[in-house]
Parts: structure tokens; sequence; C-alpha cells
């Protein structure tokens, strides 16, 4: 797949005021980690998983991260 086109029109979209949902925010996640950005993905599934807390791609997700506090 042509995972930067996809955060492109991801990106476009939003900036176009598509309706911000845990879909969009879960797609941008999955994007933006396969295009190697893990500080955007782990933003977007978590927003993502607050949005649609029974929705659990998210959180499965999520589980792969491991947050390192300086």
């Amino acid at each position: 797949m042509r995972w930067q086109e996809a955060l492109d029109a991801f990106d476009q979209g939003l900036a176009l005021g598509a309706e911000l949902s845990a879909e969009v925010f879960y797609g941008h996640g999955v994007a933006a980690e396969e295009t190697g950005n893990l500080s955007q993905a782990y933003s977007d599934y978590r927003r993502a998983a607050e949005m649609a807390p029974a929705w659990d791609k998210p959180q499965i997700e999520l589980e792969h991260f491991r947050v390192r506090r300086p």
C-alpha cells in the first residue's frame, strides 16, 4: 500500500473540515505508523480510543507501544 499517499489524503480531508471521528484518527494512525511517525501514530490511536472506548482496535494498537518518560 502507498502509506504516504494515504496519510496525505487523511491530512487533506482533515484540513478541509472532514468530520472528526474515531475511524479517521485510527486510519491516520495506521498510515502514520506505516510511514515511521510513531509519535503521531500513538497520538492518533489514543484519540480514537478516547472517542470510541467500546471499539477495541485502537486499544489493541496502543498495546504495541511503550511510552518512555524523560
